[in-house]
């Protein structure tokens, strides 16, 4: 398998819907947040959470939806 192939390419139609669904409920609830609240994110496999900045995981999440929604057009096809 090639390294840049994704488990996300390789997962089932229905995966990736939910999976996208998933990232946009999250967007939905990071863009309903108090500026002043708290975003914590984990990190690799740990079970710890880390605090984190709520924009930059909003971007991120946004980033991701897009990247995402274009592989399943793609896969799609």
């Amino acid at each position: 398998m090639d390294k840049k192939t994704s488990y996300f390419q390789l997962a089932s139609q229905e995966e990736r819907e939910k999976k996208i669904d998933e990232l946009k409920v999250l967007e939905q609830e990071l863009g309903s947040l108090k500026k002043n609240a708290k975003v914590y994110q984990s990190h690799g496999n740990s079970n710890l959470l880390f605090i984190a900045d709520r924009d930059k995981v909003h971007s991120e999440t946004k980033m991701s939806i897009t990247k995402l929604t274009e592989t399943h057009k793609k896969l799609q096809k």
